[in-house]
């Protein structure tokens, strides 16, 4: 979950627990105008970010707004999802 309230970052998973910023956090999305300000947010509070995209070629954008891995697949591709998630915080 990516909160931004008060110029404040929360990030937490499911379970409420702060995330662990150590492991790549996935965002999907990671594109779209509101993605690729989760992906700088995280990469600024210090967090390794796991973009998936459909399409390899807008990965270096991603890198430069701060995604320091890119995991290329679709959400209804089952074994792309499997590939991203793989190690993910």
């Amino acid at each position: 979950m990516y909160e931004c309230g008060s110029g404040v970052l929360r990030l937490q998973n499911l379970t409420g627990s702060e995330m662990d910023l150590a492991k790549p956090i996935l965002v999907t999305g990671a594109t779209g105008k509101t993605g690729r300000r989760v992906v700088t947010a995280i990469a600024k509070r210090g967090g390794a970010v796991r973009a998936f995209v459909r399409r390899a070629e807008v990965g270096p954008e991603l890198r430069q707004a701060g995604a320091s891995e890119i995991a290329v697949g679709d959400l209804t591709d089952n074994d792309s999802l499997k590939h991203a998630v793989q190690g993910a915080g």
